[in-house]
């Protein structure tokens, strides 16, 4: 699944994603700004054609709201996120992934949070595919924030498999649609 996944994100024309990335940060801060009380949003770097959140860093960081993105540990495959002021500050770390700098302030209150969580597919009971790993399956177990999937609409199914170390996340938002599991 992971192959057929992959293989389908490369089909994307690079305007095709821009435009419905640019989409899917529109309702993911309509969102946000439902909640009222979020104080820090946690990010992710895309890699692999996944949607672009990056445009959301600016207007988040406008209004208020702190932004933190992860550090991948690979030696227990656990991620930390760490707070940022400045897209800039982001450097090469695992898997090629940008990530902070392990200097930054650790974000640990999760009560207040919403975290953007990527996938190479999600279904329509908030399972997902990611890479393999289990990073945000591990993580997500006990956050207690809000987790919100981003997709391209072709990659919401109706059905995944899953296994008991998959964890489901609160909401998908696409470029199309939003969906509560």
């Amino acid at each position: 699944m992971r192959a057929h996944f992959s293989a389908l994100r490369k089909q994307l024309s690079a305007e095709e994603a821009e435009r419905n990335s640019l989409l899917i940060c529109k309702e993911i801060l309509d969102f946000i700004l439902k909640l009222e009380e979020v104080q820090v949003v946690l990010m992710f770097y895309p890699i692999k054609s996944e949607p672009d959140v990056l445009p959301l860093f600016e207007k988040l960081r406008s209004i208020g709201i702190r932004v933190a993105f992860p550090i991948s540990h690979v030696e227990d495959t656990r991620l930390e996120f760490k707070e940022i002021s400045d897209i800039s500050e982001l450097t090469e770390g695992a898997y090629g992934i940008k990530e902070p700098p392990s200097t930054a302030d650790t974000v640990t209150d999760f009560s207040r949070c919403v975290c953007i969580v990527p996938a190479l597919a999600f279904d329509r009971h908030g399972m997902r595919i990611g890479y393999g790993k289990g990073y945000y399956d591990r993580f997500l177990k006990s956050f207690d924030g809000a987790s919100v999937g981003v997709a391209f609409s072709q990659f919401v199914v109706d059905s995944l498999p899953c296994e008991d170390t998959d964890f489901p996340i609160d909401i998908i938002i696409t470029e199309g649609e939003t969906i509560i599991p």
